[in-house]
């Protein structure tokens, strides 16, 4: 997944949760989440994930910043 250049991925430890890893993808359409998401599922370390809950963020540029980017101002 390391060499993908559709997004990041980012794995976190979790201190007091339900769960031990929290896995993020950071995408730029639902396809290439479900494919970061595929990936996973096809690693051999898969065998010892469970996934206990999913989250679901979508984040959009205001006016003001999708147009400095779109220009080369960031």
């Amino acid at each position: 997944m390391e060499n993908d250049v559709a997004g990041q991925t980012a794995v976190f430890s979790l201190l007091g949760h339900k769960g031990d890893l929290l896995v993020v993808h950071f995408r730029n359409s639902f396809d290439q989440l479900k494919s970061a998401e595929l990936a996973i599922s096809r690693l051999r370390l898969s065998d010892y994930l469970e996934q206990t809950t999913s989250y679901l963020s979508v984040v959009e540029l205001g006016l003001y910043d999708s147009q400095r980017i779109v220009r080369g101002r960031q």
